[in-house]
């Protein structure tokens, strides 16, 4: 329960014992009362974990199918999932032509796709996959050929070299 600027308790607030019908887990201290950081259990050259979305526009059947006063407002592109996490090395999202080149090498097919990497936010799945790069793959004489953009997402993290 939040509580305004400058307001004090008058009394001690009371603490669940409780919560979903199961025991609260207690504040990471240990018996000392000192806190003990959490150490994550993955190494930092373990591969990551990652999906793409394809990008493709909605059906004009499907976009009937929204009240006629929301349909201003819809997106008309779809975002599936493509089917599987793919386990990838952090080297092979360190730029934007290995980036590409990953892609190509999961997907292998054209079209309009999205990176997708788990992010702090959680969700009913315990985990929430959030965008970091878009990816067009186009087909021509010579092969597959991978255009990535918009990748503010991924520049933050520790394997990006540019």
């Amino acid at each position: 329960m939040g509580r305004n600027k400058g307001s004090k308790d008058l009394k001690p607030r009371r603490k669940r014992k409780l919560y979903g019908g199961k025991p609260i887990r207690g504040k990471r201290r240990n018996r000392g009362g000192n806190f003990v950081p959490y150490v994550s259990k993955r190494g930092r050259d373990d591969p990551l974990r990652v999906r793409f979305q394809e990008k493709k526009p909605m059906s004009i059947e499907g976009y009937r199918r929204w009240n006629r006063k929301v349909r201003i407002h819809v997106d008309r592109i779809i975002r599936p999932f493509i089917k599987g996490v793919f386990l990838v090395e952090p080297e092979m999202l360190s730029t934007t032509e290995a980036i590409g080149e990953t892609a190509m090498n999961v997907l292998q097919y054209s079209g309009n796709f999205n990176l997708l990497m788990p992010s702090a936010s959680k969700s009913s799945f315990r985990v929430s996959y959030k965008k970091k790069a878009s990816i067009k793959i186009t087909e021509s004489e010579e092969g597959l050929h991978a255009e990535v953009y918009d990748l503010a997402g991924i520049k933050r993290y520790w394997f990006w070299r540019g």
